[in-house]
């Protein structure tokens, strides 16, 4: 077994001490965790407000004809905000923001 403080990144978790395998592993769990929600945080800031409009429809399931009708904007222009919000939030579909909205939304304190 491998003393807590020999822990670096070639050695697993497992073969780390028990005080380096329980709270380090948590330790890592939560920063990890952190750090994904931050990132998560500035690609949502990064979006102007229009495209943070049509963000909200297309996480709401609204087609795009539907958006265009609720923000009185054409349909291309939708197509143009959905592709810059998927690109800003490093996502290939409405489902996949969703989902990662949702993680955001639901993820505990740290």
């Amino acid at each position: 077994m491998v003393p807590s403080h020999f822990c670096r990144s070639h050695t697993t978790l497992a073969n780390c001490s028990p005080l380096c395998s329980g709270g380090l592993a948590q330790f890592v769990e939560n920063r990890n965790r952190a750090v994904e929600l931050n990132s998560i945080q500035k690609r949502l800031d990064s979006l102007s407000p229009p495209e943070m409009s049509v963000l909200e429809l297309m996480v709401a399931g609204r087609p795009n004809k539907v958006i265009s009708t609720e923000l009185e904007i054409s349909l291309r222009t939708v197509d143009r905000r959905r592709s810059i919000v998927l690109e800003k939030m490093q996502v290939d579909s409405a489902p996949e923001l969703a989902r990662l909205l949702t993680l955001a939304e639901t993820a505990p304190a740290i």
